[in-house]
């Protein structure tokens, strides 16, 4: 007689940050479908298949080829921006890092250099809190990852300072 045992992930309810759980359940739903029908899940087969005005995935997309195109230029611009790195010295060591990091002001969001941001008090209070909540994202995302408990034990120290 062979003993169960239980799994040690469970499936839950599908959710979504920003999808109501009626259409991240549709989105999921679909996501499986595309899996099954060509045995992997890639942006551009859910981009081809969200074509059609039927699908359920449609109304995600913006099929305004002029919006959709400045949207894009948008983000290539972001990506562009944080692809520039400086050298600094850090606590005797070398480190590179962006050379611009994304700052809010009251003007809305903006690039400004990670020096400046630094010498900066608040905007370095509010690089440090971005950070904490990119630790958060990180261990939400990997919980499942037993191998990483001792990383988490230090995130969660440093989430505690």
């Amino acid at each position: 007689m062979s003993k169960k045992t239980k799994a040690p992930v469970e499936v839950g309810d599908i959710l979504s940050k920003t999808l109501s759980k009626a259409d991240a359940t549709v989105c999921d739903r679909e996501f499986e479908g595309i899996r099954a029908k060509y045995g992997t899940l890639t942006p551009k087969l859910v981009e081809v298949a969200a074509r059609s005005k039927r699908s359920p995935l449609h109304k995600h997309f913006e099929w305004n080829n002029s919006e959709a195109a400045a949207r894009f230029r948008l983000a290539q611009a972001s990506a562009l921006i944080r692809e520039v790195q400086i050298t600094i010295t850090v606590n005797d060591a070398l480190v590179n890092t962006r050379k611009w990091v994304s700052i809010s002001a009251s003007t809305g969001r903006s690039y400004q250099p990670v020096m400046e941001v630094l010498a900066n008090a608040p905007n370095r209070q509010q690089l440090l809190a971005q950070a904490l909540n990119e630790l958060r994202a990180f261990k939400k995302k990997y919980a499942i990852l037993r191998q990483l408990a001792a990383v988490f034990e230090q995130i969660d120290a440093a989430l505690q300072d």
